[in-house]
């Protein structure tokens, strides 16, 4: 019987080189892309306005908070779902190959298959643990993650100029 391939009921950050994803436990009430552009202001003494010269783009970022809540069930939330995040982050195999020694690409899957896909490499994580247990350990954190978009292929260092696919991301 062929195994069927069911989506994550909230958002998830998958690890594409290593065994590792991360499902959270409450979808972001917000996320944010962005796309930088950069504009070379060419000197124009007889304008009020510069003239603007478009020089590059550059790539997306993502960036999302995750909640964690561990205080119903008694979860240390570092434990179970900060240090997955972390492991993501960590270089793969820093005694490795050249691509393994940088951390893994990941790709953010939503709740529905609609959705585009977001791949690319962590680019930071903020993290603040906001309770505790009587013992100390950390029952809740929010996790600030930002996400640099990056291309299939991706080995850590920049593509050749013209070697850009456009496969749909």
């Amino acid at each position: 019987m062929p195994v069927s391939y069911e989506p994550p009921k909230k958002i998830a950050i998958i690890g594409l080189e290593v065994d590792i994803d991360l499902i959270a436990q409450y979808n972001p009430k917000e996320i944010q892309i962005e796309k930088s552009l950069t504009w070379k202001a060419a000197d124009n003494k007889k304008a009020d306005l510069p003239d603007l010269e478009f020089t590059s783009a550059g790539g997306r970022t993502l960036a999302l908070e995750l909640l964690f809540d561990g205080y119903e069930d008694d979860v240390d939330v570092s434990e179970t779902y900060v240090a997955k995040l972390m492991q993501l982050c960590s270089i793969m195999n820093p005694d490795g190959k050249e691509k393994e020694k940088r951390p893994s690409m990941v790709e953010i899957q939503w709740p529905k298959q609609s959705q585009p896909k977001f791949r690319g490499v962590i680019q930071s994580v903020s993290t603040k643990y906001t309770m505790f247990s009587s013992d100390g350990r950390p029952l809740r954190a929010t996790c600030s993650i930002k996400i640099a978009e990056a291309l299939p292929g991706f080995e850590g260092r920049p593509p050749r100029v013209g070697t850009r696919r456009r496969d749909g991301w």
